[in-house]
Formats: C-alpha cells, sequence, structure tokens
C-alpha cells in the first residue's frame, strides 16, 4: 500500500519553538507596556490662521440673506401671458415647424374654458380659404377620425 505524506509529516517536529510561559505572560506584557506608557502631546491649534467666531456668524448670516433674497426673486408670480408677449410670433412658427405637433398636442394642454375662450371669436378661421362644404367635411373627416381612435 502507499503510505501517505500526512504519515511523513507525523514524525516531525515543529521548525519554531515558542519560550514556555509566552501566550500566558503576552497580555500582562501588552498591558504593562500600553498603562505606563506616557501620553505623547501632539501639536495643538489649527492650521492656518484663526478666525474668530464672530466672523463665521457674519458669513453665516450674509449667506442665508442672499439665499433669502434669491429665492424669493425668482419665486415670483409670472403671467403666462407676459411671457408669451415676449417671444416673436416668427419664433413660434420656427418652433412649431422644426417639432413634430400635431393639433391634439398644441390644444391638448388647454382647459375647456381656454379652449372656449379662444375659439369663441368667429374670425378665427377667417383666413381660411374654404368653401361651407369644405369645412363640413373637414368637421366630418375629424369626427370620424376620433371615433376610429376611441378604443
Amino acid at each position: 500500500m502507499n503510505k501517505l505524506k500526512l504519515d511523513d509529516i507525523k514524525d516531525k517536529k515543529p521548525p519554531f519553538k515558542v519560550p514556555d510561559g509566552y501566550f500566558e505572560e503576552l497580555e500582562q506584557s501588552i498591558l504593562a507596556k500600553t498603562i505606563d506608557a506616557t501620553p505623547v502631546e501632539g501639536p495643538t491649534g489649527s492650521i492656518g490662521p484663526s478666525i474668530p467666531r464672530w466672523a463665521w456668524a457674519v458669513a453665516a448670516s450674509v449667506i442665508i440673506g442672499v439665499s433669502a433674497l434669491l429665492l424669493t426673486m425668482r419665486s415670483g408670480d409670472f403671467n403666462e401671458q407676459d411671457l408669451l408677449a415676449g417671444i416673436s410670433d416668427e419664433e413660434i412658427i420656427v418652433y412649431l415647424a422644426n417639432y413634430d405637433l400635431d393639433e391634439y398636442e398644441i390644444v391638448g394642454d388647454l382647459s375647456t374654458e381656454q379652449f372656449d375662450e379662444l375659439f369663441a371669436d368667429d374670425t378665427v378661421l377667417d383666413g381660411l380659404d374654404m368653401e361651407d362644404g369644405d369645412l363640413q367635411d373637414l368637421m366630418l373627416e375629424y369626427e370620424a377620425l376620433d371615433e376610429t381612435l376611441e378604443i
């Protein structure tokens, strides 16, 4: 039978020897070295120039004041009409030409009151070159399209 390598190791002695009572005295030796040692004092103070506390208070007050001022300026009441008045008709036309928006997306965000107000004036369709029958045909076409889209 083959002899296992473990059987060879069993007969060998360990290569290193620990002094007698080493582990029993280890804890006491470490405590004696740390407890009796005098503490080493390091440098005290801060790095760099010392800033008085009142300067920190002034800096904090300035930051809070500026933040409050900026927040009140930003949260002002904005009127949609005033914002849109600053945009030229040409810019709106270019925007609508560059983005693929259909009528449903343009009018979809309007409330019922805004929609009624927008189309309350009969002159909205005056610029279109249509016969009376064309407008009715177009309305019927959109109604048929709406019915097919409803699920």
